[in-house]
């Protein structure tokens, strides 16, 4: 009678030799683990900022389309109102007031004829 020879896979005790393998094998994948955990943390971080930029624009353009309006630089005039003693800062583009404040003493001296107003003291 002829025996059949098959394969087991069966707990084999370790040499000292290939335990003291193992373990530098162990020891490698757990600094390589270790660092794509870093490496992954890092690109989460990565993506979280981008994710967060792109959340800020469209919070934004919302904003934007909500009011119907938004900031954009406009160039703009002061004029001197010497009857109130104020002074106007105007939009060139709509003639609108955008801002006015109390004059100050050094510009509260009307120009005669024509003449240039005087220079600010640059304080």
């Amino acid at each position: 009678m002829k025996q059949e020879i098959f394969h087991l896979v069966l707990p084999v005790k370790l040499t000292p030799e290939e335990l003291k393998a193992t373990s530098d094998t162990l020891a490698a994948s757990v600094i390589a683990a270790e660092a794509e955990e870093c490496d992954q943390s890092d690109a989460k971080k990565a993506m979280k900022t981008r994710l967060d930029e792109k959340w800020g624009d469209v919070h934004r353009l919302a904003q934007v389309v909500r009011e119907g309006s938004e900031e954009r630089e406009v160039e703009c005039y002061e004029t001197k109102v010497y009857d109130l003693g104020l002074v106007r800062v105007v939009r060139n583009n709509t003639g609108e007031v955008v801002s006015s404040r109390t004059m100050r003493d050094s510009e509260r001296n009307v120009p005669l004829f024509g003449a240039s107003e005087p220079k600010e003291d640059s304080k």
